[in-house]
């Protein structure tokens, strides 16, 4: 019986070494492809803000550029999601704290979400508390990549109606505050029946 033990252990050992390799492989070739793709794509959205700001190009192609402008910085940000995620799996991630505007930053990704809606009668709205300071410190790339992605399904969702921001705080300390953030929507919601798996990965959402 300890003999099989032993064996049973080895074995399992063995597994579990095979599966990290392979998650470090399949990690290291995501962030590869990541890269290989972000890479043109800054140079994309670097030539067309060139022609956004070249005033010899007519205000017709200028709503053109715009498009291209939103989808690139959206597929930008997928991308950059992907990296992230590669890093959160092999304990890479870094929190980068810098001093940035709310209120700009959450028009600028508003005004990004935008771009894949056009076409539907939505009606966003901003609300931001007066109180919180006009300038603040923290990691404002994952407070983007949050509100963007709980955004883009009030967008996918939401046909027509309202989609609403509003962003308050709580002052925990004198130089410190936790920022609150609601999105609500006029979409169809989230069925009864799948709210209770809403963060199980391997649920087929019929939203």
């Amino acid at each position: 019986m300890l003999r099989f033990r032993g064996y049973q252990n080895e074995k399992i050992s063995e597994v579990m070494m095979r599966n990290s390799q392979i998650l470090a492989e399949r990690n290291k070739i995501m962030a590869n492809i990541s890269h290989e793709i972000r890479t043109p794509m800054n140079t994309i959205i670097a030539m067309n803000d060139v022609l956004l700001n070249d005033s010899s190009v007519p205000d017709v192609y200028k709503e053109k550029l715009n498009s291209i402008s939103d989808a690139s910085s959206y597929l930008l940000h997928v991308i950059n999601n992907l990296i992230d995620f590669t890093k959160i799996e092999s304990h890479q991630l870094d929190v980068i704290e810098t001093n940035y505007i709310l209120k700009d930053l959450i028009q600028s990704i508003v005004s990004r979400s935008k771009g894949p809606i056009t076409d539907k009668n939505i009606d966003f709205k901003l609300t931001v508390d007066e109180g919180i300071p006009s300038v603040l410190h923290g990691d404002d790339i994952r407070i983007i990549q949050v509100i963007t992605n709980l955004l883009d399904n009030s967008c996918k969702f939401t046909n027509s109606g309202v989609i609403a921001i509003e962003t308050g705080f709580k002052r925990v300390a004198e130089d410190r505050i936790l920022l609150t953030f609601s999105i609500q929507d006029t979409g169809m919601g989230i069925p009864e029946r799948e709210r209770s798996v809403i963060f199980n990965a391997d649920r087929k959402s019929t939203r």
